[in-house]
């Protein structure tokens, strides 16, 4: 009787090997680590919550920009992105003939490198989640990431477009693309802090447990990679920027 008894506390307290894969890194660190007095959030949080609370937070603050843009152009009566002043004129960065070539081709430039970043971005997380599954780790919603990542390729480019329109003299009142760019911008922040957070919880866990425990995605690999995504993501947040603040 109490060896079926002990069988059934046991089928409940030990979780279901196919369920337990859908979490990521949720194997508990050793005693010996430090990592459970420590501040930083375990990687469950992380992977399951946190970052994709970010992408959430980005699909919300744009609907709001969306949303507010209209009514902020109804108040002001003008257009959100207007002809600049002439070429020439005082107070303007257009002060030679050159120098509207060399803007086209510095924002050029700048778009180049933006994509060339988001397809890296894309494939290391693409890296990361089939390292994780190959590990047979879980990836819970990763994958959520993507939704965000090429949102947010897709608004600078429609934003690059709108702009060069508005240089040109068109008019586009409806939609505040620089606002959106800024949005983007924090998103891109705040991902890349969430990754860099991932790979120093990664980092300490690897103390406790040596290799982690995972002969396919050792712990060195993982802070390795996610350590990458966060760097790439800062340096996109700064792209954002300069694209919003240059108008292109």
């Amino acid at each position: 009787m109490s060896t079926q008894i002990l069988k059934q506390h046991y089928s409940r307290t030990v979780p279901n090997p196919a369920q337990a894969s859908m979490l990521p890194n949720c194997h508990p660190p050793p005693a010996s680590t430090s990592l459970t007095n420590s501040s930083l959030p375990s990687q469950c949080l992380t992977s399951t919550i946190l970052i994709p609370l970010v992408t959430w937070l980005y699909l919300f603050f744009l609907t709001l920009t969306l949303f507010l843009t209209p009514l902020l152009a109804r108040r002001t009566s003008a257009p959100l992105l207007t002809k600049p002043p002439s070429s020439g004129s005082p107070g303007t960065l257009d002060s030679g003939p050159t120098s509207q070539p060399r803007h086209r081709n510095t924002l050029r430039a700048l778009w180049i490198l933006h994509v060339l970043l988001l397809v890296a971005q894309l494939a290391m997380i693409s890296l990361e989640l089939a390292r994780l599954v190959a590990a047979d780790i879980g990836v819970a919603l990763l994958p959520f990431s993507y939704v965000g990542i090429l949102l947010a390729g897709a608004i600078r480019w429609r934003s690059r477009g709108a702009q060069r329109k508005a240089r040109e003299g068109g008019k586009d009142g409806r939609v505040d693309w620089r606002a959106l760019g800024w949005v983007g911008v924090g998103w891109w922040v705040l991902l890349g802090v969430l990754y860099a957070v991932g790979a120093a919880v990664e980092a300490r866990a690897k103390v406790g447990d040596g290799k982690g425990g995972r002969e396919m995605y050792p712990s060195d690999d993982q802070v390795t990679d996610r350590a990458t995504i966060a760097g790439v993501a800062v340096v996109l947040a700064v792209l954002e920027g300069v694209g919003s603040v240059l108008g292109g």
